[in-house]
């Protein structure tokens, strides 16, 4: 044991010895610098033990993708990118070392329960995890359908025009319509199948259905769909490994292959970039390409700028965080307007920072399709300031904290919650804060909640009553 302590104590003054070595030889700006340590201890810390702290390792990915990324390659490696003035920049450093400090010690502190161990009752379990998984079935065939028929729309049209007329296009077709909003039921219904805890086995044919999916949303311009599913997969592998280590849920060849893959997933990404907005990419070579890779996907952390530097002028009347009431069942509920698609409206009335920054900076480039995407470390600063980011951070380590922890088998409504918010907590270095509320409010989402919980209590209760009856007979 002490011989593993030793070995784990060398890794970390190696890797911590690495990065200030390149601190002082490239003359890096030291608030980035101790931010970037401090991400990467968080790393370390995520790594030693992944089956309880997958879900920390997930979102530092993308923490690092989308905030960290671009900067590393010009802090250490004098990559050109925009130039902003030092007040900006120190902004935005100091928003990232707040976000990964309070992060890391809202971890320490809500992470420390360990996973479940009781188990749950069998016969119901059986059957609410059939029902999860028919109706996962189902909504697939609707979901690769949608895929396909956004593929064939900017096949037709153009990427950006996805962004632009889409959403009317769908709502002047009824059918197409249908099918986008069962889509929606697709990820709910196999976040409630996971948490049934099916066997590595069960898994394996809903999992390469997933797979299929994940690819085909490539064809749609999508390539967070992609990026997202396969961490969604990776938390719920890791988990399953912590949970059921002699299922061998996550093997070490299975590692060494995912290790390996990341820089040919870069290049390929770079490429795909490109390829949907169509560029040329005969000059491409596999390094430029991970760097293109890091260069374009941390575009986010120029979001945090860009929010700082026009924050006069961003609509202030609205609350960012609570965008979630602006669509969904609560804006209905509410009479609040629900606004689709690059518009004026969306911007300045819509609840939306993506679309409110985006209109602020682009203005007819933003009507044209393009924008500027969100962060919820952006919109936490401009609803509150540095308040709002360590407290919107607190929450959030509170959330990933909790993906990991269960106290029983039998919650299972509460862990199909967990499982389906992932994706969407990962997204928040680029997206909105409350994105996750949006998506669990959405009435497609509510309605398949329900669906499924429902018909397998029905279906429960009527087993019981005949075993009732078959016993006092």
């Amino acid at each position: 044991m002490l011989q593993v302590n030793r070995k784990v104590l060398l890794v970390f003054l190696i890797i911590n010895s690495t990065i200030i070595l390149g601190w002082l030889a490239a003359k890096a700006d030291s608030l980035f610098v101790i931010a970037f340590l401090v991400w990467t201890n968080m790393l370390f810390f995520s790594l030693c033990n992944l089956g309880k702290r997958s879900m920390l390792f997930a979102f530092l990915i993308t923490f690092f993708v989308f905030l960290i990324g671009r900067e590393f390659l010009q802090q250490f490696f004098s990559y050109q990118v925009e130039p902003f003035d030092k007040e900006v920049l120190v902004h935005s450093n100091m928003c990232l070392l707040i976000s990964l400090l309070v992060l890391f010690a809202g971890y320490l502190l809500f992470g420390r329960k360990t996973v479940l161990v009781a188990d749950t009752a069998a016969g119901q379990n059986n059957i609410l995890q059939k029902t999860s998984l028919y109706i996962y079935y189902l909504t697939w065939v609707f979901a690769v359908a949608s895929k396909v028929i956004t593929a064939k729309y900017i096949s037709d049209n153009s990427y950006w025009a996805y962004y632009t007329d889409y959403s009317e296009y769908l709502a002047g077709n009824m059918l197409l319509y249908v099918i986008s909003k069962i889509e929606v039921m697709m990820p709910a219904a196999l976040s409630i199948y996971l948490a049934c805890m099916p066997s590595k086995k069960q898994f394996r044919i809903p999992c390469c259905l997933y797979m299929i999916y994940l690819v085909v949303s490539l064809g749609s311009g999508q390539r967070s769909i992609f990026m997202l599913g396969i961490l969604f997969l990776a938390v719920y592998l890791l988990l399953r490994n912590g949970m059921n280590p002699e299922e061998m849920w996550v093997k070490k060849s299975y590692i060494i292959i995912c290790i390996m893959s990341v820089p040919f997933l870069a290049v390929f990404f770079s490429w795909y970039s490109m390829w949907r907005t169509g560029e040329a990419s005969s000059g491409m070579t596999f390094f430029s390409g991970i760097e293109d890779f890091l260069y374009n996907q941390g575009v986010s952390v120029n979001t945090i700028k860009r929010a700082f530097m026009y924050q006069e002028s961003i609509p202030a009347d609205q609350t960012y965080i609570l965008e979630f009431l602006h669509s969904g069942i609560l804006a209905r509920i509410l009479g609040i307007t629900v606004y689709h698609g690059n518009t004026i409206e969306h911007a300045l009335y819509g609840g939306s920072f993506t679309h409110s920054l985006g209109y602020v900076v682009l203005g007819g480039n933003y009507l044209a399709g393009q924008g500027t995407g969100s962060s919820y470390i952006a919109e936490l600063y401009q609803d509150f300031g540095y308040v709002g980011v360590m407290l919107g951070n607190l929450v959030y380590a509170f959330i990933i904290a909790r993906i990991n922890q269960f106290k029983n088998k039998k919650d299972i409504f509460g862990m199909s919650v967990k499982f389906y918010i992932i994706t969407q907590i990962l997204w928040a270095p680029r997206g909105s804060c409350t994105g996750f509320i949006s998506n669990l409010l959405a009435p497609s989402t509510i309605f398949c909640f329900i669906a499924i919980f429902g018909i397998a209590n029905i279906v429960s209760s009527v087993n019981l009553g005949g075993q009732e009856i078959a016993e006092l007979e």
